[in-house]
């Protein structure tokens, strides 16, 4: 279980649909070094994601944990790096400051970066393979201080709208 006190970057890596590793585990360091935390890892998909993690000396939890636990590292997380849509949507929805690490193809992540834009969470977008040591991470500590409900129901507003335009067309 997670000590409360401990200071960690959460990083959620789900590598289906684009290698984001060894590349995020560069650029998991160098954010847990600027926050002053160590790395939790949490991830699947291709299987060197894993050993790569380990070899990074990250804390990797095993691979099939509940889903209260996944939580509960997210709450305590001074940070999350995601690759996911799920892991990124939890993390706004938390309120929790983070990275989204994107597909350098963004047509490939088109959910992930579809959400970020409708959250107003462009700038926290970042492309895996980008040069994470010229990177301008100064917002690196702010939460994503958004209104998760009201963003929520004007984007629920806008499909439902567009749903009843496409079925008043047909």
């Amino acid at each position: 279980w997670v000590d409360a006190k401990r200071k960690y970057v959460f990083c959620y890596v789900l590598s289906y649909v684009f290698k984001a590793s060894p590349w995020i585990m560069g650029y998991a360091r160098r954010v847990a070094d600027m926050l002053g935390c160590e790395v939790v890892f949490y991830g699947g998909g291709e299987s060197d994601c894993i050993e790569d993690a380990r070899k990074a000396g990250f804390e990797v939890l095993e691979q099939y944990i509940a889903p209260q636990r996944l939580v509960r590292y997210y709450l305590d997380a001074e940070y999350v790096i995601a690759t996911g849509f799920h892991g990124t949507a939890l993390a706004i929805t938390l309120g929790k400051a983070l990275s989204i690490v994107v597909n350098p193809n963004p047509t490939l992540d088109d959910r992930v970066v579809s959400l970020a834009n409708r959250m107003g969470l462009k700038s926290r977008c970042v492309v895996c393979g980008a040069d994470y040591e010229k990177l301008d991470l100064s917002w690196l500590r702010e939460r994503c201080d958004i209104d998760v409900d009201c963003k929520l129901a004007a984007a629920r507003a806008d499909s439902l709208a567009f749903l009843r335009r496409a079925l008043a067309e047909a």
